[in-house]
């Protein structure tokens, strides 16, 4: 998580990072939760259906950010 911490240190902003998984056949699931656990910062976001257009719609619409 070498870039979560460059981040932090070069944005002077709070962040959020939104894993948004539709329908990943791979690990993305059990390495995004690992990832929540240990980083307040990063989200998950598991969709039912699949498509790019959707996970970026649904987690943008999802967000409570000023700057998305």
């Amino acid at each position: 998580m070498q870039a979560l911490k460059l981040i932090k240190n070069e944005i002077p902003v709070r962040i959020s990072i939104v894993i948004a998984d539709s329908g990943s056949a791979d690990l993305t699931g059990k390495i995004a939760m690992q990832l929540c656990k240990t980083h307040l910062e990063i989200k998950y976001l598991k969709l039912s259906k699949k498509g790019v257009g959707l996970a970026l719609r649904t987690s943008w619409l999802q967000s409570e950010a000023d700057i998305v």
